[in-house]
Protein backbone atom coordinates (compact mmCIF):
# COMPACT_ATOMS: atom_id res chain seq x y z
CA UNK A 1 0.00 0.00 0.00
CA UNK A 2 1.45 2.74 -0.89
CA UNK A 3 1.88 6.20 1.58
CA UNK A 4 -1.12 8.30 0.42
CA UNK A 5 -3.51 5.47 0.32
CA UNK A 6 -2.20 4.65 4.19
CA UNK A 7 -2.67 8.12 5.35
CA UNK A 8 -6.26 7.78 3.85
CA UNK A 9 -7.61 4.95 5.56
CA UNK A 10 -5.49 5.36 9.04
CA UNK A 11 -7.95 6.71 11.24
CA UNK A 12 -6.53 9.64 13.38
CA UNK A 13 -7.41 9.77 17.01
CA UNK A 14 -10.56 12.46 18.08
CA UNK A 15 -8.44 15.93 18.77
CA UNK A 16 -10.90 16.07 21.60
CA UNK A 17 -10.72 12.93 23.77
CA UNK A 18 -7.81 11.25 21.95
CA UNK A 19 -10.63 7.83 21.21
CA UNK A 20 -9.41 6.09 18.08
CA UNK A 21 -12.95 4.40 17.67
CA UNK A 22 -15.24 5.98 14.79
CA UNK A 23 -18.15 5.37 13.16
CA UNK A 24 -18.95 6.26 9.50
CA UNK A 25 -23.23 7.56 9.93
CA UNK A 26 -25.34 9.47 7.97
CA UNK A 27 -25.41 12.95 7.74
CA UNK A 28 -29.04 15.44 7.65
CA UNK A 29 -29.74 12.96 4.99
CA UNK A 30 -29.39 9.95 3.13
CA UNK A 31 -27.00 12.59 0.71
CA UNK A 32 -24.78 12.94 3.00
CA UNK A 33 -22.15 10.82 5.50
CA UNK A 34 -19.70 12.11 8.08
CA UNK A 35 -17.58 10.04 10.44
CA UNK A 36 -18.57 10.44 14.71
CA UNK A 37 -16.46 9.68 17.55
CA UNK A 38 -17.75 6.77 19.67
CA UNK A 39 -15.71 8.31 22.70
CA UNK A 40 -16.88 11.68 22.91
CA UNK A 41 -19.72 12.04 19.85
CA UNK A 42 -17.07 14.83 18.34
CA UNK A 43 -18.72 15.07 14.33
CA UNK A 44 -16.34 15.24 11.46
CA UNK A 45 -17.59 17.26 7.82
CA UNK A 46 -20.61 15.71 5.98
CA UNK A 47 -19.41 14.65 2.87
CA UNK A 48 -21.75 13.76 -0.34
CA UNK A 49 -22.76 10.73 -1.50
CA UNK A 50 -22.86 10.61 -5.27
CA UNK A 51 -26.84 9.53 -5.49
CA UNK A 52 -26.62 9.41 -9.30
CA UNK A 53 -24.17 6.44 -9.06
CA UNK A 54 -26.46 3.51 -9.17
CA UNK A 55 -24.44 1.25 -7.19
CA UNK A 56 -25.34 3.18 -4.39
CA UNK A 57 -23.23 0.84 -2.02
CA UNK A 58 -20.36 1.88 -4.08
CA UNK A 59 -21.53 5.51 -3.96
CA UNK A 60 -21.13 5.60 -0.27
CA UNK A 61 -18.14 3.40 0.48
CA UNK A 62 -16.36 6.51 -2.00
CA UNK A 63 -18.37 9.20 0.61
CA UNK A 64 -16.91 7.56 3.32
CA UNK A 65 -13.62 7.27 2.52
CA UNK A 66 -13.87 11.27 1.46
CA UNK A 67 -15.06 11.65 4.98
CA UNK A 68 -12.37 9.59 6.75
CA UNK A 69 -9.81 12.22 4.45
CA UNK A 70 -11.71 15.08 6.00
CA UNK A 71 -11.43 13.68 9.43
CA UNK A 72 -7.68 13.09 9.27
CA UNK A 73 -7.09 16.34 7.64
CA UNK A 74 -8.32 18.60 10.53
CA UNK A 75 -4.70 17.44 12.03
CA UNK A 76 -3.24 19.30 9.62
CA UNK A 77 -1.61 22.80 9.90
Amino acid sequence: MNEEVEQIFKVLPCPFCGCESITFEEGSTFRWRQVVCSGCGAIGPEVRVDTMNPDRALAIAEADTEALREWNSRFTV
